[in-house]
């Protein structure tokens, strides 16, 4: 019975670990470099209803929930369905919905350690 007790005791612990963030992102940042493009994905947007968001708020700033997936429950998830808007935007198709993808124009100060040895 200690045994099977460890056992649940070691489950929970891994479960916690699974809960803490251990990657950020900035909630707020600056879309005015993206502007060109979320106007063409709006009017994409108002141009079509067939198009679905899985998030239909995803331009408002605000908690993202996160969730780590294996890969057999990744590729479920998604759609063949793609649409590229302008040079960094695509809409991924998925179960949920339309997923709005691509980069973000965050300027991050570049580090680096440099080592010298002769």
């Amino acid at each position: 019975m200690k045994l099977q007790l460890k056992n649940i005791s070691a489950l929970r612990e891994k479960i916690e670990s699974l809960r803490k963030d251990y990657y950020s992102l900035p909630v707020e940042i600056d879309l005015s470099e993206s502007d060109t493009e979320l106007e063409q994905l709006e009017d994409c947007l108002d141009k079509t209803e067939d198009i679905q968001l899985a998030d239909p708020e995803f331009f408002k700033p605000g908690k993202v929930p996160g969730m780590l997936l294996g890969a057999e429950v990744f590729f479920r998830i998604l759609k063949y369905e793609k649409i590229q808007i302008g040079e960094s935007i695509v809409l991924q198709g998925s179960v949920f919905g339309f997923l709005v993808t691509g980069k973000l124009p965050i300027s991050q100060p570049i580090k680096s350690c440099l080592f010298i040895k002769k």
